[in-house]
């Protein structure tokens, strides 16, 4: 097997039992990289790392995390740094989507996409810088996975709570970016907005369709998890001094998926 710029790197990645972070999981250690995977779901974990580590390529360690609690957050940093010494790339990749029109919605699920989606995630950031510029302050990547929805809110009311917290998670890798800057670290930061993609959260947001899959994407082709997959791993390949700020990805039919009656309020 060639080898590649992630051969050999140590790379965490939440939200790797299924979806965008498994593909990515799956693709990294492929290419050589060791692998940490970190989920709610620990039996999803487990085949996971049968799976890749049945290739004999790279290395895959699942992590049960519950992003909601602060304590499992720091005590995977902390399992990561005992075990592997270090950290090369953190890949914040864990998010809800729940309904959550502005006018009507339940106040639970709004706090939950805000725990998951906002707050997880600058903790997941501070800890991983913390672990880079304290092992190895010259180099590092943080790839922050937020939605397209961020730079353009969509028209259907049940996405209008999500799209606000993908709005601040991109707010969170640009106000990141200045304070390493400001530090004159050399960690780069890289936020990535996937447009639709075919993914189990994708259906979780219309629990009241019979197949939201087939509804959805009846008349349009989304994103496949391999295609963001590559698209991070794109990012990371990047020459060390050069930093991929921002990588947009939509399907080729454009960002908006034909709207069943189910998503006009």
């Amino acid at each position: 097997m060639e080898e590649t710029g992630v051969h050999g790197k140590i790379i965490l990645v939440t939200g790797a039992s299924s979806g965008i972070g498994a593909a990515t999981c799956r693709l990294l250690a492929s290419n050589g990289a060791t692998v940490i995977g970190a989920a709610r779901r620990e039996d999803r974990l487990r085949d996971l790392e049968h799976e890749i580590n049945a290739l004999n390529r790279g290395k895959f360690h699942g992590i049960k995390c519950d992003l909601t609690r602060e304590q499992d957050i720091e005590d995977m940093f902390r399992e990561v740094e005992e075990r592997y010494h270090r950290l090369d790339c953190l890949m914040a990749n864990a998010g809800v989507p729940l309904q959550g029109a502005l006018l009507n919605n339940h106040t639970k699920d709004l706090q939950h996409m805000m725990q998951v989606n906002i707050l997880a995630t600058a903790i997941c950031i501070r800890e991983g810088a913390r672990l880079m510029q304290k092992v190895s302050p010259s180099s590092g990547h943080i790839v922050i996975v937020g939605s397209d929805n961020a730079h353009k809110i969509p028209a259907a009311p049940l996405m209008h709570f999500y799209a606000a917290t993908k709005c601040a998670v991109l707010a969170l890798a640009q106000g990141l970016r200045l304070e390493l800057v400001g530090i004159e670290s050399k960690i780069r930061v890289t936020h990535l907005s996937p447009g639709p993609v075919r993914t189990e959260a994708s259906s979780s947001m219309f629990p009241n369709m019979k197949d939201p899959q087939a509804e959805l994407f009846a008349n349009y082709t989304p994103l496949e998890s391999d295609d963001i997959a590559n698209a991070i791993l794109y990012a990371i390949l990047a020459p060390p001094n050069v930093n991929v700020n921002e990588i947009v990805v939509n399907p080729i039919q454009g960002d908006s998926i034909p709207r069943p009656k189910h998503l006009s309020g």
